[in-house]
Parts: structure tokens; C-alpha cells; sequence
């Protein structure tokens, strides 16, 4: 395919020197670095992330990495490993193997029995609850999703092929430690067993997977998230098949569908571009989610001259997502 164009930044090379370091970055790459600049903490985040690359994924077997917690929480169980609080723990496994990645303030875990082909959590070091998150947590849950689009950059060039996406779920399970599900959106299971209806419902389902950069803005304005009404039918989001009620059989569909994953929102955009469609704002999202506040935010980042209402109609295909219309705007 064609190559990226690439932009020279300047980076901190470690916390532990003055020196700096020209490094070229693809433009999606460049994009996180603008979206950091907005953030508390965010370049930090991405000067710490560029001298710590991700390795390759490689998921230990489910009756190694399987952790049993008291009450559960398996993830916070290996945080606190990772912390040094020493807890007895009753895992299958080492703690450390349920490590892919970390930073001084995030981890990224394996999945005992992932649900998808890349199948991460992420979450933050410090024990917070999901519940206990407010406004003041705005920022962290920020740069929760920095973290996220910086492994999704790295795992796909591993993977060219596969699509990553990362939220909350609306449905709580057992781990009350605040924590977001890092998938590639082919959801095909490993193990067909591990995939049961409702994860497909949690993580397909209309309102049942909130992306991170979503829950963020509900952070800051203190809401919290609802989930949305369950589809009884089971079907395939790639490809639209149903299925009924048979989990077994759209779990064996997945791992041979050759359906794209879901459109991105950037293609659809340039789409109605190449149709010369102008109306972009017919785009059935509230007009909520693109408040002037965002249409100047994107003119401070250097786009104002593109116009607000072109700023305007991409905010309304990006969903509202800042993060999502900004990695548009710089592939431009």
C-alpha cells in the first residue's frame, strides 16, 4: 500500500536525560502527539511510551494465565503483584505472565480466555473503582486512551489486517477495578467455549461498549454510562448473518468470516467527500456531541483552515470524538 507520509518531532528519549532525539512518525502517530498536547500528563505518557515499545502479542495458555482472586478481581490481584503489595494469591500461573505491556502508570494484561484475537485489559496502577471515578479522574481516563492508541499502533504492524477498538463495558463483572477491554474487532475466539452470548452482546451490542474517548467526556461531566437495550437475535457484525440463538455457530462463523470489521468512521467521510456529499451533518449522531467548544479546540490545533463547518460535519461523523476527527484531519 502507500507509504505515510511521516513529520519529524522532537522527543524526550528518557526521563532520565536532558538530551533530545529527532524521531519520524507516521501521521497517525503525529496525531497522538497533538491529541497529548491537550491532555494532563499526556505527553509524558508518549515521551515514556517511545523508549518502551510493545513486544509481540503472545497470549500464555488459559491454564497458566488463568488467575482466581479472592472476590474475583483478578486484575487488581495482579496490579497489586505489580506494585509489590505481596497478597496470596491462588492463580494457575505466575503473575507476571499476565503482563504484555506496562508504564508507570498503566498496565496492559492478557485474558485468560480472550474473546477475540487480541483480547488486552487496561488499566490503571492505582486501585480505583469504576463507581469511584469522578470528574477529577477526567485526565487519567485521557491518557487511558493515549495508552490505547499507542498499543493499537504497534499491534497493527503486527497484524495489518486486524482493527482494534477499546471501552468499558456497560454490563459489570466481577472486577470492580476500573479497567477497559482492548479487542481487535474480528471477535473470533481462540477457543470457541470462551465466547458466550453475552459477550458478543457486550461487545456488538448497541450501547453495551462505551470506547474510551466517550467515557472520558462522561467523566468530566460526572455521568454515568447506561446500557443501551439488548438485541435478542444473535447476528454477525461484520457480515449481518444472523444466528439466532446459537452462540456455537456464529462463534465458528467468526473465525471464518471474511467480512471487513466495521467501517471506520474516516471512510465514510471520505466517501461522501468523493460523492461530493456536503451535507456530512446528516448523520443521524445528536448535534450534542459537536458543541463549538470542539469546533475551537481543532482550530487551536492548527485546522482552522478548513472551516468550522467542514470541522463541524467531521466532528458529527467522528461521533463527537476529538480524538477520532483530529486522526482524520492529519491523514489529510
Amino acid at each position: 500500500g502507500k507509504q505515510l507520509p511521516v513529520v519529524e518531532l522532537l522527543l524526550l528519549a528518557s526521563q532520565d536525560t536532558t538530551q533530545q532525539e529527532t524521531r519520524k512518525l507516521s501521521q497517525k502517530e503525529a496525531s497522538h502527539w497533538r491529541l497529548s498536547e491537550g491532555v494532563l500528563g499526556g505527553p509524558e505518557l508518549l515521551g515514556e511510551l517511545s523508549s518502551s515499545s510493545p513486544g509481540p502479542y503472545q497470549a500464555p495458555r488459559a491454564e497458566k494465565a488463568e488467575v482466581l482472586a479472592e472476590g474475583g478481581d483478578w486484575i487488581r490481584e495482579v496490579l497489586q503483584n505489580l506494585s509489590g503489595i505481596q497478597r496470596k494469591s491462588k492463580g494457575k500461573g505466575r503473575l507476571s505472565q499476565q503482563v504484555y505491556h506496562q508504564s508507570s502508570e498503566f498496565a496492559a494484561l492478557y485474558v485468560a480466555r480472550p474473546k477475540s484475537t487480541v483480547h488486552l485489559i487496561l488499566a490503571p496502577k492505582r486501585s480505583i473503582r469504576r463507581e469511584d471515578v469522578s470528574g477529577g479522574d477526567a485526565s487519567m481516563v485521557q491518557r487511558l486512551d493515549l495508552y490505547a492508541r499507542h498499543l493499537a499502533e504497534h499491534l497493527g504492524a503486527q497484524m495489518p489486517k486486524l482493527r482494534f477498538t477499546a471501552g468499558l463495558r456497560a454490563r459489570q463483572g466481577t472486577c470492580k477495578q476500573l479497567h477497559a477491554h482492548f479487542l481487535s474487532t474480528d471477535l473470533s475466539a481462540p477457543c470457541l467455549e470462551d465466547l458466550q452470548v453475552r459477550h458478543v452482546r457486550d461487545f456488538t451490542g448497541k450501547g453495551s461498549f462505551l470506547p474510551l474517548d466517550e467515557f472520558a467526556k462522561l467523566t468530566s461531566n460526572s455521568s454515568v454510562p447506561q446500557e443501551g437495550p439488548i438485541e435478542q437475535a444473535l447476528k454477525c457484525h461484520r457480515c449481518g448473518h444472523r444466528f439466532g440463538d446459537a452462540i456455537r455457530q456464529l462463534a465458528l462463523h467468526l473465525q471464518r468470516c471474511e467480512a471487513a470489521p466495521p467501517e471506520t468512521f474516516e471512510a465514510k467521510v471520505q466517501a461522501k467527500v468523493k460523492a461530493g456529499v456536503s451535507d456530512l451533518a446528516s448523520s443521524i449522531v445528536p448535534a450534542r456531541h459537536c458543541q463549538s467548544a470542539d469546533v475551537a479546540r481543532l482550530e487551536e490545533m492548527g485546522f482552522g483552515a478548513c472551516g468550522k463547518e467542514t470541522l463541524r460535519d467531521v466532528l458529527l461523523e467522528a461521533e463527537g470524538s476529538l480524538e477520532r476527527a483530529v486522526e482524520f484531519l492529519t491523514a489529510q
